[in-house]
C-alpha cells in the first residue's frame, strides 16, 4: 500500500514537536472527507461494529478500514514532524458518550508516535485532551479535522469526564522505522487494514 500527501507542516510545528513532544495541526483532514468519515462512523453503530469499554465509557473499533486508510494518508505528515521514516502500526476509532473519561497514561511501544483526530461530535463545548509536557498540564481543544500529534510513550495524556452526547476520535499510531520498536510494524499483522493485532490500554501514570 502507498501513502499519499497530507497537509503541510510548518518549521514551527516541527520545532514544537521536537522540543515539547507534541504539537497541534489544525485541519489536517479536508472537511469533505471528514464529513464522509463522520457519517460512516455513526452509521457503523447500527451494525454492532464497536466494542464497549466500560472503563472509559466509550465504544471502540480496532483497525477500521476507513481509519486505517487515514493512518496511511497522514503518514507523510507524521514523518515530517518526527523527522524520520515511520512504520504505521494501528488505528483505533473511539466514540465517547456521556460519562466518558480517559485515565492519565502513556502508551505501549506500538504508539511511539501517536496522533488523535477529532472526527465529529454532538456537543456544545469542546472536549479537550490533556497532555503533560515539560512539567506543565495543557488542555488541547480539537475541532473537527484537528490533529494532536504526540510522543505516545513519553507524553502523559488523558481526558476528564465528558458531559454531552458523543465525541468521535480516531487514534493513529506509528513507530520509528529504524528504531528499537520497528518490530511492531503493522502491529504484528501482514498489512495495515487487516483485523488482529493486540490492543492494550496504555500504561497508567501514577
Amino acid at each position: 500500500m502507498q501513502t499519499t500527501a497530507a497537509s503541510p507542516v510548518s518549521p514551527e510545528q516541527v520545532q514544537t514537536f521536537q522540543e515539547r513532544g507534541y504539537c497541534i495541526v489544525r485541519q489536517a483532514v479536508e472537511p469533505a472527507l471528514l464529513s464522509v468519515f463522520e457519517n460512516y462512523t455513526l452509521m457503523q453503530r447500527f451494525n454492532n461494529y464497536y466494542l464497549p469499554d466500560e472503563e472509559t465509557h466509550s465504544k471502540w473499533r480496532y483497525s477500521d478500514v476507513f481509519g486505517e486508510s487515514l493512518l496511511l494518508h497522514l503518514q507523510p505528515m507524521m514523518e515530517k514532524l518526527a523527522g524520520r521514516p515511520l512504520y504505521p502500526t494501528n488505528s483505533v476509532l473511539r466514540i465517547y458518550h456521556k460519562g466518558g473519561i480517559l485515565k492519565k497514561h502513556i502508551d505501549r511501544p506500538t504508539c511511539e508516535y501517536s496522533a488523535t483526530l477529532t472526527v465529529g461530535y454532538d456537543a456544545k463545548e469542546p472536549y479537550p485532551i490533556w497532555v503533560e509536557s515539560l512539567g506543565e498540564n495543557i488542555a488541547v481543544a480539537l475541532d473537527r479535522g484537528d490533529l494532536l500529534v504526540y510522543k505516545g510513550c513519553e507524553i502523559p495524556h488523558w481526558r476528564e469526564e465528558f458531559h454531552e452526547r458523543h465525541w468521535i476520535q480516531l487514534f493513529l499510531h506509528y513507530v520509528d522505522a529504524q528504531g528499537k520498536f520497528a518490530k511492531f510494524k503493522n502491529d504484528g499483522r501482514l498489512m495495515i487494514g487487516m483485523s488482529g493485532g493486540k490492543v492494550l490500554v496504555g500504561k497508567q501514570v501514577k
